[in-house]
């Protein structure tokens, strides 16, 4: 078996995983609402790009994207803008890494900036929780639903937990190679296309105000972040090494 078959069938075998791992291995919260759905959907896609270049790593986000919905069932709710977002979750690491490398020590200061953020957003939607609760959801299958105290809080402290996470995972991991590009890689695609452009595509289908959908995402963004940073740099690390032994 060539070379180039073996990543044709191991890019497929990826593309399966995350049509898995978007249709049927996310949760939404608060259930049958599109505002938070927790996942790891774009994992295999950034992990293709990476291996093999953004051209390849963009045709595997269409390929997904669209397939997903077929057998997920959710032509009815087809938009471009998702489509969009597995394009651009499949091209950007790929392009970033070939294109724009940058010290490791830049990218980990970048890091430590973009955490100190979510941690001090974090904190202040704690400080205030009403921010979340006040507001008032419709849901796609109809009615409305409020967030309740107890949740909001739940939610707000395992985002802070996942902040505190992510930092340390930043600070004291030991020096890999790209492990700092690749955690920026992951915290910046998913604050574009989670925070900002997601809630833009979801007011247009169902209707959600776009600012009323911000909190809620913040408060998603760390706990993505720092699954989509552990398992993608562990398996990069993992792929290229099993490479070079060949």
């Amino acid at each position: 078996m060539n070379n180039r078959t073996q990543k044709l069938i191991f890019t497929g075998l990826l593309i399966t995983i995350g049509i898995v791992l978007s249709q049927f291995l996310s949760i939404s919260i608060p259930p049958q609402t599109t505002i938070i759905r927790i996942g790891i959907g774009y994992l295999p896609l950034m992990l293709i790009s990476l291996l093999y270049g953004p051209m390849i790593g963009l045709a595997s986000g269409i390929i997904q994207d669209i397939l997903g919905l077929t057998i997920g069932g959710g032509l009815a709710y087809f938009h471009f803008g998702f489509l969009l977002n597995s394009m651009l979750i499949g091209f950007m690491p790929g392009f970033l890494l070939k294109y724009f490398p940058l010290k490791d020590k830049t990218y980990k200061i970048i890091n430590i900036l973009t955490a100190s953020i979510l941690l001090i957003a974090g904190i202040v939607l704690l400080i205030d929780i009403s921010i979340i609760t006040d507001v008032t959801l419709r849901l796609e299958v109809g009615g409305t639903i409020q967030l309740g105290k107890t949740m909001a809080y739940i939610l707000v402290s395992s985002s802070l937990f996942a902040v505190v996470l992510l930092l340390v995972f930043v600070i004291f991991r030991k020096p890999i190679e790209n492990s700092q590009q690749i955690i920026f890689f992951v915290t910046s695609l998913l604050l574009l296309t989670s925070v900002i452009l997601t809630p833009i595509w979801v007011s247009q289908l169902f209707g959600h105000p776009y600012l009323i959908q911000l909190p809620m995402r913040i408060i998603k963004l760390p706990l993505e972040s720092i699954l989509y940073s552990i398992l993608l740099v562990r398996l990069y690390t993992l792929v290229k090494r099993l490479e070079s032994t060949r």
